[in-house]
């Protein structure tokens, strides 16, 4: 079973996702902080990780900047709170992010973008 790894403060947003994942035959690591997110990819080496951008302690961007050292899975970031949607993704491939999803999203077209996300060559973190 392939692991996605949720890095989400919204509580209700990180049920929902947990339900959806489940439900689509992924195990959910679900963390509500950023603060321990390069120690968790560490231990549960996810295939995928959902990362939303505006979080505490840490920005998104800046738990994206603290993998960039160590191989990590592919990457989706998530954000609410954007203007120019198109911009923030092209900001985030720029940043090695796999995508980029506008939220709310469409629960169909999330689980596409993970499907095709888990279907690339990956380098695990060691």
């Amino acid at each position: 079973m392939k692991t996605v790894m949720v890095v989400e403060d919204d509580r209700a947003t990180l049920d929902l996702l947990e339900i959806v994942l489940s439900e689509a035959g992924y195990r959910p690591v679900l963390l509500p902080r950023s603060d321990d997110v390069p120690a968790m990819v560490a231990a549960e080496k996810p295939d995928l990780i959902l990362l939303d951008i505006l979080l505490e302690p840490k920005h998104g961007m800046e738990v994206l900047d603290s993998m960039a050292e160590e191989p990590h899975p592919p990457v989706i970031l998530m954000s609410a709170a954007v203007t120019g949607v198109r911009e923030m993704g092209e900001i985030a491939r720029a940043l090695g992010c796999f995508d980029f999803i506008e939220k709310p999203f469409d629960v169909a077209d999330l689980l596409q973008r993970v499907e095709a996300a888990m279907a690339l060559p990956q380098q695990k973190a060691a």
